[in-house]
């Protein structure tokens, strides 16, 4: 099964185990002990509907999935009216919004790149980061599993 979505399915400000995509394997796997069961956690902060779209078109059938559990909108609401993603990008050319998705995730791979992004914005805003988000960006490739 794999989780696109936004910093909810991510697990933002809460230890990975506690996030949804971890509690519904959890769960699967006690309700079918006989079933081989994993969820894979591909929720990026600050992403909407169109950038969980554009990652499962690019990667979501590399990973197989039987399942898919797509959970965006939080960040969709606060952009003003008529300024989605899709009208944001509509102009874009589809290989160079594929470059960019793949430059992201590249960047996401890297310690530095991590680095940056927990601590600017826990300065910035004053985010609290549990100590399972910070084991989870360290052990995490482009997935959290």
């Amino acid at each position: 099964m794999l989780c696109i979505g936004d910093s909810i399915t991510f697990g933002f400000n809460v230890d990975q185990d506690d996030a949804y995509p971890r509690q519904l394997e959890r769960l699967l796997r006690e309700r079918h002990p006989g079933r081989s069961i994993e969820v894979v956690n591909a929720g990026v902060s600050g992403w909407s509907w169109l950038q969980g779209l554009r990652f499962f078109e690019v990667h979501g059938g590399a990973l197989h999935p039987n399942v898919v559990v797509a959970a965006h909108g939080t960040n969709d609401r606060f952009l003003p009216a008529k300024n989605t993603d899709a009208e944001r990008l509509g102009h874009v050319d589809r290989a160079v919004v594929r470059r960019l998705l793949r430059l992201e995730a590249a960047l996401l791979r890297t310690n530095t790149y991590r680095f940056v992004e927990q601590i600017i914005p826990a300065r910035l805003r004053d985010i609290r980061v549990s100590a399972g988000c910070r084991r989870q960006m360290r052990e995490a490739d482009m997935c959290h599993r």
